[in-house]
């Protein structure tokens, strides 16, 4: 009778710790690439110069966001973001590889609760 009335404790304890357990909801953000051409795999070749420089960019902006923005807010800091984005895309104007148009990147502000997005709206678009 002592080992099944331990073993309820144990378990109202852990049910318990389990419904707790709510996960972070905030305001994040994130970027959304949109080619504006189909891209074809080169059979093992390494990206042409300007899709490699994409490539390069949108994840230095990806971490720079990070950076400025480490965690979820209540509020999230649209004017952070953008400034780390702009900085970032900067680099890219300035390459002299801006010709035409071939792929889209968009940031997002985000609602989150855990990783699921539970709704979103474009802040910005990159032009690649």
């Amino acid at each position: 009778m002592m080992l099944l009335a331990i073993m309820a404790v144990v378990a109202v304890s852990f049910l318990a710790s389990c419904a707790s357990d709510e996960p972070e909801t905030g305001i994040d953000y994130y970027l959304s690439l949109q080619p504006r051409t189909r891209i074809f795999a080169r059979g093992g070749l390494p990206p042409d110069p300007k899709e490699d420089m994409i490539g390069k960019i949108t994840l230095q902006m990806r971490l720079s966001i990070r950076e400025h923005y480490p965690t979820l807010t209540d509020d999230g800091d649209d004017a952070a973001v953008l400034v780390a984005c702009d900085e970032v895309y900067r680099l890219y104007l300035e390459s002299g590889m801006k010709s035409h148009t071939e792929c889209v990147a968009t940031l997002y502000r985000a609602k989150m609760c855990g990783t699921i997005i539970r709704g979103s709206t474009p802040i910005k678009n990159y032009y690649f």
